[in-house]
């Protein structure tokens, strides 16, 4: 069986709400990608580790239209996000999950 992958978003996502996104990436059964607009790699990479954020693949960006590209490339079902802007670069069978907190 082949479980959906779900994608998740850093400021506005994880960093306002760190134990919800922990407790959903290590229960997810299917692939977690983690998108940002973040540009450093490396500190990102260990950011999520000291949260304890599970991930299969980390993606750092430089629009929102790279989300979109991406999205749409690894299959994400479901993507959390704290921009509304993420709407216009998503294919309709993609979720959105706004986080708020």
């Amino acid at each position: 069986m082949t479980y959906p992958s779900i994608g998740i978003d850093i400021d506005g996502c994880i960093t306002d709400f760190p134990i919800f996104f922990q407790i959903l990436s290590s229960t997810w059964p299917g692939k977690v990608y983690v998108i940002t607009l973040r540009s450093n790699y490396k500190m990102t990479e260990d950011y999520l580790k000291k949260n304890n954020i599970r991930f299969d693949q980390l993606f750092c960006v430089n629009s929102f239209e790279e989300k979109g590209e991406i999205i749409k490339r690894e299959g994400i079902t479901a993507f959390y996000d704290d921009q509304p802007e993420i709407l216009k670069t998503i294919t309709p069978n993609c979720k959105i999950g706004r986080a708020h907190v």
